[in-house]
Formats: C-alpha cells, structure tokens, sequence
C-alpha cells in the first residue's frame, strides 16, 4: 500500500504560476510512473493537498494560498481517476472542520494549525477519517439485539453466548474490534471529536437492545 500526498510546498506560498503547477503534474507523473514500473502490484492512493489555513485568520493574499492547492488537487484528483487509483480528498473534511471550530471560538480554532501549514492531532484525526472513508473503511464496530423472551441473538462483528434468561437477562460478548481511542488530552482532539462525525463514521457501537421483556 502506498499513499502519495504532494502540494503544499510546491506552490511556494504564493499566487498561482503556470510554471510551478507545470513542475508539480510532471514530477507527479514520474512518481505514479516508476511506482508502476517497480510495484506494479503495489495499491496506490494519492491525496489531495491538506489545506493552507486561509479560514481561521485572513489570507496573505488576493485569492489565498488554499486556492492555490484546490487547483493541485483538482489534478490529482483527475491523474488518480485516469490511472484508476483510489483518491482521498484532505482538504475539504479539514476546511469544514476549521470554519465549524472557529465559528465556535476563534483561538481554539487558530491552534488547529498553528502555523497554516502542519496540522495538529485534531487535524490529523479529520484526515485520517477522509483516508478511511477513501478505503471504504465500515462505520461499525460492533451491534448486538437480544430477545429477552426466547433467547434469540443477533450480532455482527462480534460472538454473544451464554444468554441467562432465569432470574434476568446476562450474557458473555467478545467483539472482534473495538472503537478507536482518543486521547482527548489534546484539546484539539476534543474539538475535532465535537465538530465531526468521526465517532459516527468510524467508531459505531449499537446499544445492546433487549425486545420482549
């Protein structure tokens, strides 16, 4: 497996130039060109350019910098659908996330990336999720019913047995997976949990449902 994620740097932080967007697709090229030559088993997935924050401070210039980088990744996006290459999108999950936080509180949004460019644990956790998402990764982790008045289980990603009807209801149940920890000491973790769906995407665990009794 091998993600590529290009663009940041090669516009060099300034208006839009042919001349630098020419260097960028021509050196993207030679990239998917030798991966193929020397893996060609190898499955590829290129990503679209995380963004340049131009949305929790003003940008440095007429038209900014994250406008620059759609334009790379608009080519990306294309190169990947004409190879047949799976395509994740990094900027537009990360660019709702900033405007979300920063309409609830402008300094806690600007630590989001402090410096417009690297991204913070919150950050990385929306970009993991667009990954997974490209990959097709399942919402569910694991759901369990019961029926209390005959026993009866149905479960998915996960083994119940030893159902007790006799004085209660009890059982044993062995998940094959568990939801993804978070450490939500950063702060920007708790931001990017409160203003995404990255729990509802990617981390679903049905309340166990007991009918009948």
């Amino acid at each position: 497996m091998i993600t590529v994620m290009l663009g940041m740097n090669d516009g060099k932080y300034r208006p839009f130039e042919t001349v630098l967007f020419n260097k960028f697709t021509t050196g993207y090229r030679h990239i998917l060109d030798t991966i193929h030559a020397q893996v060609p088993n190898a499955r590829v997935t290129v990503l679209e350019p995380s963004p340049y924050d131009d949305f929790t401070r003003p940008p440095k210039f007429a038209g900014s910098y994250n406008a620059v980088l759609l334009k790379y990744g608009k080519f990306v996006c294309e190169i990947g659908a004409a190879n047949g290459l799976t395509v994740a999108n990094l900027n537009a999950p990360v660019v709702a996330f900033l405007k979300k936080a920063n309409f609830d509180s402008r300094e806690l949004a600007q630590t989001l990336i402090k410096d417009r460019v690297h991204p913070s644990p919150g950050v990385h956790l929306v970009m993991a999720e667009a990954l997974l998402n490209a990959w097709h990764a399942p919402s569910l982790v694991s759901s369990v019913g019961i029926d209390a008045s005959t026993g009866a289980v149905h479960a998915e990603n996960t083994v119940v047995d030893s159902v007790v009807l006799e004085g209660g209801l009890s059982w044993t149940r062995v998940g094959n997976a568990l939801p993804m920890p978070v450490e939500v000491d950063y702060e920007t973790l708790g931001l990017a949990l409160r203003h995404s769906d990255f729990t509802d995407r990617l981390g679903r665990v049905h309340t166990i449902k007991t009918i009948g009794w």
